[in-house]
């Protein structure tokens, strides 16, 4: 039996194969976009008060002694 030769794939299976990457992808980032935008959203949504007018925490005694 003479040896199997490999045999390029055909242009239809190419542009299958890269159709089918380029879907993956798209997919895929749209899947992480979706959970990084619904967790910005649920952490405004969720947080307490106006994030506008909020102030910053004065420095704690832990971080004062930590800068000396």
């Amino acid at each position: 039996m003479p040896p199997r030769v490999a045999t390029p794939p055909s242009t239809a299976m190419r542009v299958w194969c890269r159709f089918r990457n380029e879907l993956t992808f798209t997919g895929t980032l749209l899947g992480v976009a979706g959970v990084y935008f619904y967790t910005l959203y649920r952490m405004k949504s969720t947080a307490p008060g106006d994030l506008r007018e909020m102030t910053p925490l004065p420095p704690s005694d832990a971080s004062d002694k930590s800068e000396r």
